[in-house]
């Protein structure tokens, strides 16, 4: 109850306090976890949906929606966006962080555009890394096994008042293996690197400076549509990524009522494709300002401006309308949290006011409000709006997906079968009514549920659309078309359970169990909906134990449950996780540890575009020795 957490109000405060779902994952969680990567980690989050469809995408979304583009929950990395505005979606293999610098990952379930803008629809992931001064000496890092290795060096010292640490980190990962066993031809390698300082300027001022850079190869096994024979191909190639971000964060603290700050960074992402290649810079700048009024009232409000450039050179199967591009978006938002009752009854009104150059102006209000009787229960409802706007995927993209001979009724004509895009779609709507209760009905346990009914309006599918002759390029075929449009409407409903018990103190357990429904129907066609119902699980459920045994031994174990997929032709499965740490001296960390130890393979999430691989059994080994 007492979890200090920042993403649900824009400030710190107790998790007991916050009138949402939000679960914690700390960064000492995620290590004795034994997990690699932040996707990985995010399995432990209940509520979160997490599958891995290749070596190099993942798939994480909540409350449903799943996709190889998940565009309806907004990630970011000390407040830096790192979803992609083209795809919709984070790109995971490029946000390969060193976890030994996380200091908690904060998950919000359900909408937080309020504060934190467009695409935070079913929710906010807010991964938050550690002040430099936490992270001081010579420390590395290896791993070797699985499907994964990886190598990590950093150094971390102090200056007068200011602390820093800089970092490398090489990763190389191994094929995956397809349904007949076969190598899917996904492997890839990135080396990274970066650093971060923290001054203490004066008695209220802080400033934190941070960048990163990263470059990398990926092979890609992609389908090649052609007008001419075999017309339909796969061809693994290269793809080469490359970019960085330089990000400045200043905080000013008057006096303990009042704080402001002020963010700005610069992002660079290169895509080196045969497909679509993609060259985009960000730039983005918040002001935000936190002020106590009287003894029952903070206001915290705010502005922002981001400035996107982009260039592409495309292909047959991806052509994009221009070869270059920009948009801008303004904001603007405020929250004032009142306390009707002190200490027992708390309203929380707030509007993020944004206009973009696709959709013009979005408002997505909230309001929340929570009952707390005693200092161990607490009652909370909401009702949220949120957007998601086009991407420029969907307003600008045409993709010649798949390609046939001219064999068969009609004219005599190659036929090739197009995605249209289309530049007047409207961003997708949701208003979320939730409600939530948080005990800890002991001294050893606290639980946590959360319920929530989504309606959903003008949601982006694929419909059918007209056929016609093209002869640019040649030879002349028959193009029979979808076009992207706004028909898709939905309601979702669910309940979120998340009870955690501390059996002593050296074994901890934490659970999970998640039930989501999904009636969703199209203006035009029933069978699109029904498909991207059966893309999520109705059912998840988790049980993790945590143990610090003699000898300096800990033994942490993870079992997980994720109920079929009817779209994707995906049976239920069941996965074991298991992780042995040793700390051999105060210095040397040796660990051992194991993923989906049930079975030698199974299939997690399948997409048109990405060869059908599965996810293969484990092990692996680590040390981390700090000097």
């Amino acid at each position: 109850m007492n979890e200090s957490i920042t993403s649900v109000a824009k400030k710190e405060q107790r998790m007991a306090d916050a009138p949402a779902a939000i679960y914690v994952l700390t960064g000492d969680e995620i290590l004795r976890a034994g997990y690699s990567s932040i996707p990985e980690a995010l399995r432990m989050v209940p509520g979160l949906s997490v599958a891995q469809l290749d070596s190099q995408h993942w798939i994480v979304t909540a409350r449903g929606f799943a996709a190889q583009w998940a565009g309806k929950l907004l990630v970011l990395i000390d407040g830096r966006s790192v979803y992609d505005p083209f795809f919709s979606g984070v790109l995971w293999s490029r946000q390969d962080l060193l976890l030994e610098n996380l200091d908690r990952i904060e998950v919000i379930r359900g909408p937080g555009a309020a504060l934190w803008g467009a695409n935070a629809v079913n929710g906010v992931i807010n991964i938050i890394t550690k002040n430099s001064a936490q992270t001081q000496g010579t420390f590395a890092v290896g791993s070797w096994g699985g499907n994964k290795s990886y190598g990590a060096m950093q150094w971390g010292g102090e200056v007068g008042d200011a602390h820093y640490r800089v970092y490398v980190k090489y990763d190389d990962y191994a094929r995956l293996a397809t349904g007949a066993g076969a190598g899917a031809g996904d492997p890839w390698r990135m080396w990274r690197g970066g650093f971060r300082t923290d001054w203490r300027t004066s008695e209220a001022d802080r400033l934190t400076v941070q960048g990163d850079l990263y470059d990398g190869k990926l092979q890609v096994t992609d389908g090649v549509t052609a007008l001419t024979a075999p017309y339909m191909s796969r061809v693994p190639f290269d793809q080469g990524v490359s970019g960085g971000h330089l990000l400045g964060h200043w905080q000013h603290t008057a006096d303990q009522r009042s704080q402001w700050s002020l963010q700005a960074y610069y992002d660079r992402t290169e895509q080196r494709d045969r497909m679509l290649g993609i060259r985009r810079d960000t730039f983005d700048i918040e002001f935000q300002h936190q002020q106590e009024l009287g003894s029952r009232q903070t206001v915290v409000y705010g502005a922002g401006y981001r400035y996107t450039q982009a260039d592409y050179t495309d292909s047959y199967f991806l052509s994009y309308a221009h070869a270059h591009d920009s948009s801008q978006l303004l904001n603007v938002f405020g929250q004032d949290e009142i306390s009707v009752v002190p200490d027992r009854v708390k309203l929380v009104l707030g509007s993020k006011f944004e206009h973009n150059e696709f959709t013009g102006f979005e408002t997505q209000p909230s309001a929340r409000v929570m009952w707390t009787p005693d200092h161990t229960h607490s009652l909370w409802a909401s009702v949220s709006r949120a957007v998601r706007t086009p991407n420029f995927d969907e307003r600008g993209l045409r993709i010649n997906f798949a390609a046939f001979d001219p064999d068969g009724p009609g004219p005599a004509l190659p036929r090739v079968l197009s995605i249209l895009p289309n530049p007047a779609l409207q961003s997708e709507k949701v208003l979320a009514y939730e409600l939530g209760y948080r005990a800890q009905t002991a001294r050893s346990l606290f639980v946590d549920v959360a319920t929530f009914f989504n309606v959903y309006q003008d949601l982006i599918s694929a419909e059918d659309s007209s056929a016609f002759v093209e002869t640019n390029p040649p030879p002349a075929h028959l193009a029979i078309t979808t076009r992207n449009v706004n028909t898709m409407h939905a309601s979702t409903y669910g309940v979120e359970i998340a009870p955690t018990w501390q059996l002593t103190d050296w074994w901890k357990v934490a659970a999970g169990y998640t039930w989501l429904h999904m009636n969703l129907h199209s203006d035009v066609s029933a069978q699109a909906s029904e498909g991207q119902a059966g893309d999520s699980p109705q059912h998840q459920a988790q049980m993790r134990s945590s143990m610090r045994l003699l000898h300096r031994l800990t033994l942490d174990t993870a079992v997980y449950y994720v109920d079929k997929l009817p779209n994707q032709g995906i049976a239920s499965y069941t996965r074991l996780d298991a992780f042995v740490g040793w700390m051999a001296t105060e210095q040397l960390n040796l660990s051992l540890g194991g993923t989906n130890l049930l079975d030698g393979q199974h299939a997690e999430f399948r997409s048109y575009a990405v060869l059908p691989v599965e996810t293969k059994r484990s092990l692996y080994a680590k040390v981390a020795w700090r000097f």
